[in-house]
């Protein structure tokens, strides 16, 4: 017997269809060369009819596939045309009644449903971009990192970015045209679309990520001096008090309309800003603070490893001034610790820190590329370790070129969101420093902003690290960095700091003062001012 592939079409609500239906399966099942392929659509997919006025047939359609489904074809009828067909060839009727085929449509109308309701939980949902919302969009660290941002060659429509630039100042918000303008032209692959917001709540709405950048600097009030030439000013800097509450109210706006705006796995990061780099360490970004306040605003709504202050470009300066002093190359020095209050007062600690590829030509012990040592045994001058480090690493930070360390700064966001946001995790770097809120580990109260050593893994999730070993001055150290950073929450709430000293009091733990003043003041060269 030749090869028979009939195929039918009609409503799931049709008798006729049921009829046609129940008669074919009859001879699929009885006969090993006949095929049926059905087409069912409910009664309200059928709009072509309509569209077309054609009349609507009461029956079903049934045709012969004489090639291939969808190849040539060749009419059989309707629903009493097949079932002569059927008689004729193969001798074979439908003998059902019309109340029979009532109740099997009334199956056929709920089995369709239920195909429909299991298609849509299989179909593979379109992969949404991520939202990336960048505050303070108009300095130049933002545009270096938009530059790096966009040179991700990710074609993964899971990885691909939405971002939104959102600036507080209204006469810089045009020029974050341009900079639109320049990125959709670019044709990044990476790029999905970018926006620039005007409100703080279209900015952050159901963002994936919000990096804030220094989006409250400190003021200069400038005044000429009687005692200089005509053409010399001294810039005094605004109070650090004053400077600190007035970032604290933009910042607890922002945690508000985070907490409102956005899901419970929102990711927030303090970015800070480039000025420790440019001769103006006391206007540099209060990281720490910054993340105080943020928790504080969306405290309950977002998990507090939400909520994280960025240490790396800091980082990465020491241990470019450590790989100087070995002769290696600063990525091959990893695990460098750094605690305490970024912009103001921190501790460094190189007892985890280890070197790979050290193959200098001074160098006793070599090795393949997983090889690594220890850095601080291999650093002869414990002077300069112990004094001249940390003074000689912040001094080159101090560049006199304005804005040359706004690529350093973004090279170091742009690495961090490729961690935490897609995963990309340094498989030599075992840890790293981030501004956290403590748990109460080291010492540091529970519910402070500190910077820690944490360790992340491929998934974007890290955790902080509690086994450091602790001697007395690695510890006095880190109670003067909480110290430092209880003195700029006190602008907020001083209970804390009160508490903190009568604590030190009772157990009689001396912590000296506080190792910047804050009553200020700086020269200004006219023609840089000009």
């Amino acid at each position: 017997m030749a090869a028979v592939d009939a195929a039918a079409g009609g409503t799931s609500k049709c008798p006729r269809y049921a009829n046609v239906e129940l008669l074919a399966d009859k001879l699929a099942f009885n006969l090993p060369n006949f095929k049926v392929s059905k087409i069912v659509l409910q009664a309200e997919e059928w709009t072509l009819a309509i569209e077309n006025q054609w009349p609507v047939l009461p029956s079903p359609i049934i045709w012969r596939e004489l090639v291939d489904r969808g190849g040539m074809s060749s009419l059989i009828g309707g629903a009493k045309d097949f079932q002569e067909y059927a008689k004729t060839y193969y001798d074979q009727e439908s003998s059902f009644t019309t109340h029979q085929l009532m109740g099997f449509v009334e199956d056929n109308k709920r089995y369709k449903r239920q195909d429909i309701e299991l298609a849509l939980s299989y179909k593979p949902s379109r992969p949404l971009p991520k939202i990336v919302t960048i505050l303070g969009a108009d300095s130049h660290c933002a545009h270096r990192l938009l530059m790096l941002l966009t040179l991700r060659k990710e074609v993964k429509a899971e990885n691909r970015i939405s971002l939104r630039l959102f600036t507080e100042d209204p006469a810089k918000a045009a020029g974050l045209d341009d900079v639109k303008f320049q990125v959709e032209d670019s044709a990044c692959p990476s790029i999905q679309s970018v926006s620039v917001e005007y409100t703080l709540t279209s900015a952050v709405k159901d963002a994936s990520l919000i990096v804030v950048l220094d989006v409250v600097p400190r003021q200069h009030f400038h005044r000429s001096s009687s005692y200089q030439t005509a053409n010399s000013s001294f810039a005094v800097l605004e109070p650090r008090e004053s400077w600190l509450s007035r970032r604290f109210v933009f910042l607890h706006r922002l945690g508000v309309h985070i907490a409102q705006h956005c899901s419970a796995d929102v990711k927030v990061l303090v970015a800070g800003s480039l000025r420790l780099f440019e001769k103006a360490e006391l206007v540099a970004a209060p990281i720490n603070f910054d993340v105080q306040a943020l928790f504080t605003a969306c405290s309950g709504k977002l998990a507090t490893r939400n909520i994280v202050g960025l240490v790396r470009p800091l980082e990465w300066r020491l241990k470019a001034t450590i790989a100087k002093k070995l002769g290696v190359r600063c990525c091959d020095l990893v695990d460098l610790i750094v605690w305490g209050n970024i912009d103001h007062r921190f501790h460094v600690d190189i007892s985890r820190v280890r070197i790979y590829r050290r193959h200098g030509k001074d160098d006793a012990i070599i090795g393949p590329s997983w090889f690594n040592l220890d850095a601080e045994p291999l650093i002869w001058d414990a002077e300069w370790l112990k004094e001249d480090f940390v003074r000689e690493a912040v001094e080159k930070m101090k560049a006199p070129a304005r804005y040359q360390a706004a690529y350093c700064h973004a090279s170091a966001i742009a690495s961090f969101i490729d961690q935490w946001l897609f995963g990309k995790v340094e498989r030599e770097e075992m840890l790293e420093s981030l501004v956290l809120i403590s748990d109460g580990c080291y010492g540091v109260p529970r519910g402070l902003a500190f910077s820690f050593p944490v360790t992340m893994n491929p998934s974007g999730c890290f955790a902080a690290i509690e086994d450091i070993p602790m001697d007395a001055e690695k510890q006095t150290a880190i109670n003067m960095c909480i110290k430092d950073v209880l003195e700029d929450w006190a602008v907020v709430n001083p209970v804390l700091l009160e508490n903190y000293l009568e604590e030190i009091n009772r157990f009689g733990k001396a912590i000296p003062s506080a190792p910047l003043s804050d009553e200020v003041t700086l020269e200004v060269d006219p023609e840089a001012k000009a």
